[in-house]
């Protein structure tokens, strides 16, 4: 019971996650992977999604070991 750009943006950040746990580069060129043309508007909606930041959360993955 969601739009599609809610359903996109949701998808994004999941795999957004996903290349911020392989290591796979800065958030800016994350959110650029993920299909987001703006980081700044992908750091604003992955604060909503997860709860904090990109970088908040590439802290967390590398003190979890993961």
């Amino acid at each position: 019971n969601i739009n599609f750009k809610t359903y996109l943006n949701k998808l994004r950040i999941q795999h957004a996650c996903e290349l911020m746990s392989k290591d796979a580069g800065g958030v800016s060129d994350i959110a650029v992977m993920c299909g987001f043309s703006d980081p700044s508007y992908f750091s604003k909606k992955f604060k909503k999604y997860m709860g904090y930041s990109p970088t908040e959360y590439m802290k967390r993955q590398e003190v979890r070991g993961e």
